[in-house]
């Protein structure tokens, strides 16, 4: 009679760490700007997976959405920047960037996404967070 265990891959039960994962970072987290792209207090447009996404840098921290307003399925674009508001030009709504919600009718709220910054690139993951 034979092992079973000899037949068996050695380290089953693990997974092996990819050098990005070592780094902190999740594979799923895609690198979509770098933080000089995005100063304080603006916000840029980035393509991720087919998906227009709006960044924005809120006093340092980045912030980023998908650039669908839920009102009416128009781009909110990232020119109504205020504070930490974002403010879509078709219907003058008004979301807020952490928490989602529409400030006039918070039963619209937009889709968020996680955001990672290392070494001052930004990373953002495709699996949405509303």
């Amino acid at each position: 009679m034979f092992k079973l265990n000899r037949w068996r891959p050695k380290g089953r039960g693990r997974t092996a760490q990819t050098g990005r994962e070592r780094d902190g970072l999740n594979p799923r987290f895609m690198r979509v700007a770098s933080m000089n792209e995005v100063p304080p207090g603006t916000g840029k447009l980035v393509t991720m997976m087919g998906r227009e996404i709006g960044l924005f840098n809120v006093g340092g921290r980045i912030e980023a959405i998908d650039n669908t307003c839920p009102h009416n399925q128009r781009p909110i674009g990232t020119d109504g920047l205020t504070g930490g508001t974002v403010t879509c030009f078709w219907h003058n709504m008004t979301f807020d960037l952490e928490s989602g919600a529409c400030t006039e009718a918070p039963h619209f709220r937009i889709t968020k996404y996680p955001v990672r910054v290392r070494k001052q690139e930004i990373y953002v993951s495709p699996d949405a967070q509303i």
